[in-house]
């Protein structure tokens, strides 16, 4: 999960699963944007689903201010910790092969 503060400047966009369109996210005061990772969506079994999103270039400064929230790497992806009960949807795996599978997906992390 990804917790975000913005300033006055807008950057973020975000893409809608079903027409794939990008649609920019408004400044508003006094506020806090929470993006949900594709972790949480398995944790969850799909109760919240993972956010395509992206910075756009912006030729203003702008201050852009993220904390990430990230379990151990131990930690168990089973939506069971959650008391949900429904059918599994992905494979339960601990964070860090988590993450590992995750990354193949990026260029720089192929070696």
């Amino acid at each position: 999960m990804t917790i975000l503060y913005q300033n006055k400047k807008e950057g973020l966009q975000l893409q809608n699963k079903d027409n794939l369109k990008w649609y920019n996210v408004p400044y508003k005061k006094n506020s806090f944007i929470v993006n949900t990772e594709l972790a949480l969506q398995q944790l969850t079994n799909d109760k919240f689903k993972a956010t395509n999103h992206r910075e756009i270039y912006n030729c203003e400064k702008r201050i852009s201010i993220p904390f990430f929230f990230e379990p151990n790497y131990d930690f168990v992806l089973n939506p069971a910790l959650l008391k949900i009960k429904k059918k599994l949807l992905y494979k339960i795996n601990n964070y860090e092969t988590f993450l590992a599978q995750s990354l193949k997906k990026f260029v720089a992390y192929k070696r």
